[in-house]
């Protein structure tokens, strides 16, 4: 809740790498191919590399103004497409 998406070492439990949202996730994140995928309350989903933390990409969902979602889910890995 603090604004940041570490990664930590299992064993240690130490920060391996932390990474600024600005915001919290607000799903589970999702890993696939050396990636790791998270949905934050604000209609983006970011893309980051697992090893270094590095922001990959982020594409924020466009909403119709008249509609409202107050849910979200972790991010679905198929076939190299995040859906």
């Amino acid at each position: 809740a603090d604004g940041f998406f570490y990664s930590l070492n299992a064993d240690t439990g130490k920060v391996n790498w932390k990474s600024e949202l600005k915001t919290s996730f607000a799903s589970k994140p999702t890993f696939a191919q050396g990636k790791i995928f998270v949905t934050t309350p604000d209609d983006v989903v970011r893309a980051f590399d697992a090893g270094s933390g590095k922001l990959l990409w982020n594409y924020k969902r466009r909403s119709p103004q008249a509609a409202t979602i107050h849910a979200t889910s972790s991010p679905l890995f198929d076939q190299g497409e995040v859906i």
